[in-house]
């Protein structure tokens, strides 16, 4: 398994502080990974199946929607991990901004078959 520090200095130089500080965050921010690589296979989905409204949405979401507000809220709430939480937030959101929407669209069909 490969450390927080062989990976942060892949990025920042291991003599700088910055190195520590990334070192320490990188575990939360790798929250958002599982959900990063649903979101964009979902959002693929939505390109793939001409539905170019839904995907631009939801790309605008994780991207800026969610994302910028979430950079300034949460560190005023959690300090510097509340920054690191910021991105996986966003994903998390978005992914269950897009859950809500299949399943309202689903039942949406259902409602007009019956």
């Amino acid at each position: 398994m490969v450390s927080n520090d062989a990976v942060a200095s892949l990025f920042i130089a291991s003599n700088m502080r910055a190195q520590h500080i990334c070192s320490a965050g990188l575990p939360y921010f790798s929250l958002g990974y599982v959900f990063f690589t649903l979101n964009i296979v979902i959002i693929g989905f939505f390109q793939g199946t001409e539905r170019p409204r839904q995907a631009t949405l939801f790309m605008l979401l994780r991207g800026c929607i969610f994302l910028v507000p979430l950079y300034l809220l949460l560190p005023r709430i959690a300090g510097v991990h509340g920054l690191w939480h910021s991105v996986p937030a966003s994903e998390f959101l978005t992914l269950l901004c897009m859950l809500a929407y299949e399943v309202m669209t689903r039942m949406r069909k259902e409602r007009a078959r019956a």
